[in-house]
């Protein structure tokens, strides 16, 4: 933390950059893990802010781009070839965020079935989804640049199945019909 007595704005220089002048202050740090508070004091200080940041923090490094910048190069270039890259992080993102959607509604019916044998084997479950689906991933960004139509198919599957799934188990649980009566299924173990 910083406190000064005075400030003001510099003006922009040329650089690109305005400046904050401080007079008179104090910067205050905390470490906590190693127990230890710092003070300094100043007479003057500059900070220089640039006024304008780059349309694209990350150059042309698909990680660094936006989801309008990776559609808008995707659109101009095909998104095949050396451009793969760009299309495979767009789609990675979009399915990254569905993700959530389709573990939480996969969740429900798991959770519903889930109530007598305890958290080992929830544990469990939880465990071989999360590994499944970064197998999906992890072939999806095999394929980027050969087949990109299959590393689609690949980073939105899981997903698909998930929600699939979820539907499936919670409409079958809905639409059963006992056939045996109730004590007899508790003697089976099926209920």
């Amino acid at each position: 933390m910083v406190f000064a007595h005075e400030g003001r704005f510099a003006s922009p220089r040329g650089d690109g950059a305005v400046g904050l002048e401080l007079r008179d202050g104090t910067i205050h740090g905390d470490q906590p893990g190693k127990h230890l508070y710092r003070v300094a004091s100043f007479g003057r200080m500059e900070f220089r802010i640039p006024t304008e940041i780059s349309s694209a923090p990350g150059g042309d490094d698909p990680k660094g781009m936006t989801l309008p910048q990776l559609s808008d190069v995707i659109r101009r270039t095909g998104g095949t070839g050396r451009f793969a890259k760009y299309r495979y992080h767009f789609h990675r993102r979009l399915s990254l965020a569905v993700s959530c959607l389709s573990f939480g509604l996969l969740a429900i019916p798991l959770g519903m079935a889930q109530r007598a044998r305890g958290k080992s084997s929830a544990f469990g479950t939880t465990i071989a989804l999360v590994i499944a689906y970064y197998l999906f991933i992890a072939v999806a960004g095999t394929l980027e640049s050969r087949y990109p139509r299959l590393m689609v198919a690949f980073l939105w599957a899981p997903n698909t199945l998930g929600i699939s799934m979820s539907a499936w188990i919670l409409w079958q649980s809905e639409h059963r019909m006992e056939i045996l009566p109730g004590p007899l299924q508790a003697l089976l173990g099926r209920k």
